[in-house]
């Protein structure tokens, strides 16, 4: 391949790729094909944004109208009936910055007006509503060209993404959309193929009016390498793999570092069971891009590559979600995938670890273990999207709690000593440190004090879980604010870590309690065997237990077990917490197992002198 050929940085369009034949292209045509000798006629695809949508609904585009030159140096050009053309009716539907429904409503009936050019003051009447012109404009295109018509719909969803945070005009946004889309249930008769993509799976929800013709083929394993790059397509030297040599060297890494470089940061994405792992097309061209002269590399920070998911993924959704007063739901984070594909939910309160699923924040991943409870999971797919989410959430965070006001740099100083106080898990300085920290969040924790743990109405056990995710939430922002590898919510056979802070040296794992006692978290995270996630690492082990007040909205307890490493050959941490085996302690109910003693060794906070206890050895 000519490494002089143009990268395709914002370029959508099929026609413009190739008939100028500067770009960089990489053959997505097998794939287009494998999906069009499917039994489906109606697609309905959704993908993140900048995946590449576009550039596939251009090429079917082309494809449709029989453009046989533009796909001369494709596969699919000896493979393609060229004798059938059909018409074509494409309709970008991203209209951002419109948030009432009758200024949509016109807006798309002027669209339409636009494609149908001479012929429409002759179709459509005054008053004709959208979703009448569009089945009117199907009938009168497959009259004149005596063919069916193929419809392509690209970001359907982006009328409703834009304004989730608007409640009011949603409704009226979400009557004009159902009408306009429910329409293509009628014109069935008329319609050779149709292509719907979006970055949502709100069309489950009725959005389509009944559209159930429409086949879902976004969590198929053949769809899998439809968008986005595959490592095999990285590596080829007549492609991709022709910029790394040239990328390396301008970087002074060896081609082989670029590529563990390029996969830990944009590789990941697995969007079906048995299906390909992809790049972020976008984010990988662009950094081919910026990383192809010396003067943008001198640009790049030292040893890292670029992080555009920020411009290129949904941040900005993310915040509108977490602005309607959805919290972060660090619990969807470990949800199973299987799961949050099939999910159904409100679209004025969609469900945050499905729509983060759905547009590329998280994505599935292999669990660590044998168990086949958590055979796969949600994950972040790499490192450019962890940090960006981080970044995000910790920003809307900051949004919602005041740090003290401190002289000079005591604020920063409280941040290192926070930090320290985690890293050394010294229960003493943590109780200190954490306390300050949290005497600052005034009114973003919200639910009302003084809620009994014993108390088992519905209502209450709801109180205090809110009290639990919102504090969860809390710790897990200051951790990342911190610059502490962070994890929330990862799931174990009997139930899920509430934060792990991984550092070079060791694992601490973080369990949180409410209206109970430090020891009590501790009994949970030994008895539910959370530290066995980390086993196969080597690394040793330390349980934190916090118990948090609700009257005083403050850290009453702070508990600590230093398991140590994990003994592969013996099966055994090096300290072991329960005197009974685990299948017994496992076996108790629940309120015995609560009160489960432990072993000498575990500190907390009642210690009132400045010594650290020492830890359990």
């Amino acid at each position: 391949m000519d490494t002089r050929k143009r990268r395709p940085v914002d370029i959508d369009s099929f026609a413009k790729v190739q008939k100028r034949r500067q770009y960089l292209y990489v053959d997505k045509t097998p794939q287009i094909a494998r999906m069009l000798a499917g039994d489906a006629s109606h697609v309905f695809l959704v993908r993140p944004r900048r995946f590449g949508k576009t550039l596939l609904v251009s090429t079917l585009e082309a494809l449709w109208q029989g453009d046989r030159k533009a796909f001369r140096q494709t596969w699919i050009h000896d493979h393609w009936d060229w004798h059938s053309r059909y018409p074509v009716l494409r309709l970008h539907m991203a209209f951002r910055g419109w948030h009432e429904g009758y200024v949509l409503h016109t807006a798309i009936k002027r669209r339409l007006r636009i494609l149908a050019g001479n012929a429409g003051p002759h179709l459509f009447d005054p008053d004709m509503y959208a979703d009448e012109m569009l089945q009117a404009l199907l009938a009168h295109w497959a009259t004149e060209h005596n063919q069916e018509v193929v419809v392509l719909i690209d970001e359907y969803d982006t009328p409703i993404t834009e304004n989730l945070d608007r409640p009011d005009g949603l409704n009226d946004i979400l009557d004009v959309l159902r009408l306009f889309y429910g329409s293509l249930k009628d014109s069935l008769d008329l319609t050779r193929f149709v292509l719907v993509t979006g970055i949502t799976r709100f069309a489950r929800v009725g959005l389509f009016s009944g559209a159930n013709h429409l086949q879902e083929i976004s969590f198929f394993p053949y769809a899998s390498d439809l968008l986005g790059f595959t490592q095999q397509e990285l590596e080829d030297p007549e492609g991709l793999g022709a910029l790394i040599p040239l990328g390396a060297k301008y970087l002074g890494w060896s081609p082989d570092r670029l590529y563990r470089a390029l996969a830990d940061h944009y590789d990941g994405y697995l969007f079906a069971r048995g299906g390909h792992r992809v790049y972020n097309p976008f984010s990988l061209i662009r950094c081919l891009h910026d990383i192809s002269t010396p003067d943008a590399v001198e640009a790049l920070p030292a040893g890292h590559l670029p992080n555009y998911w920020s411009e290129s993924g949904s941040p900005g959704l993310l915040l509108r979600m977490l602005e309607t007063g959805s919290d972060p739901a660090l619990n969807r984070l470990a949800e199973h995938p299987d799961t949050v594909e099939r999910i159904t939910y409100d679209i004025r309160r969609p469900d945050l670890g499905a729509l983060l699923y759905q547009t590329g924040d998280l994505t599935r991943v292999k669990a660590q273990g044998p168990s086949p409870v958590t055979d796969w999971m949600l994950d972040f797919p790499n490192a450019e999207v962890e940090q960006t989410f981080k970044d995000v959430l910790v920003a809307w965070q900051e949004q919602q709690v005041s740090w003290p006001e401190l002289p000079g740099d005591e604020t920063t100083v409280l941040a290192h000593a926070m930090r320290d106080a985690v890293r050394r898990h010294a229960v003493s300085a943590l109780h200190a440190t954490f306390n300050t920290f949290l005497r600052s969040a005034h009114h973003f924790l919200h639910p009302p004090p003084g809620m009994p743990a014993q108390t088992r109405s519905q209502g209450a056990w709801k109180h205090l879980l809110d009290y639990a995710v919102h504090y969860q939430a809390l710790l897990y922002a200051a951790f990342t604010l911190m610059g502490i590898q962070t994890y929330g919510e990862l799931p174990t056979v009997a139930g899920r870590i509430d934060l792990a802070a991984v550092f070079n040296d060791h694992i601490t794992i973080v369990e949180i309690k409410i209206d109970q006692s430090a020891e009590q978290a501790i009994v949970q995270a030994l008895a539910g065997d959370y530290p066995a996630h980390f086993a196969p690492r080597g690394l040793p082990v330390v349980v934190l237990g916090f118990n948090i007040d609700t009257h005083t909205r403050t850290v009453t307890e702070c508990a600590k077990w230093v398991l140590g490493p994990f003994d592969l050959t013996r099966g055994l941490w090096q300290n072991e917490p329960f005197a009974l085996p685990l299948a017994q302690t496992m076996a108790l109910p629940a309120a015995d197992r609560e009160a489960l003693p432990l072993r000498e060794g575990l500190v907390h906070s009642r210690f009132q002198d400045n010594q650290e206890p020492a830890a359990h050895v």
